[in-house]
């Protein structure tokens, strides 16, 4: 499980989403275009540090694995695993096929990220009728 970002890093995360959205429409699409998303390249990390920093945009490489990090790690982003049948580079290009092994670990993570919210979820449910029965029994 990823570690929790601070505000500022969240602020940052979002602001370099915002940066690649705005330069590479095709491999980062807003939500609403019409564009279809598609999983990124093995290693486009280092594209974007080279084509961030040429464009005149001084982001870290630290900046980039964690924007990409949320990006890839978001439902959106891993249910497009599922219909894709290649990774693209920064232009939208289809770069190498998807394998059958990257797809299952895509289904996978999502299937953890799922489980996850639930147990969130139960839990807060408990501690909300915890509470409401505790305020039954003091009155």
């Amino acid at each position: 499980m990823q570690k929790r970002l601070s505000d500022t890093q969240f602020s940052e995360v979002h602001q370099n989403i915002d940066l690649c959205n705005a330069l590479f429409p095709l491999a980062f699409p807003k939500r609403i275009t019409r564009i279809p998303l598609q999983p990124l390249k093995i290693g486009i990390n280092e594209d974007l540090f080279i084509a961030l920093n040429e464009a005149g945009h001084a982001v870290s490489m630290k900046a980039i694995r964690r924007m990409l990090g949320h990006w890839c790690s978001r439902p959106f982003y891993l249910k497009a695993f599922k219909e894709s049948k290649v990774r693209i580079d920064l232009q939208g290009q289809p770069v190498t096929p998807l394998t059958e092994e990257e797809k299952l670990i895509a289904k996978t993570q999502l299937f953890a990220r799922a489980t996850q919210l639930a147990i969130k979820a139960e839990m807060r449910t408990d501690v909300i009728a915890e509470a409401a029965e505790n305020a039954l029994l003091a009155d």
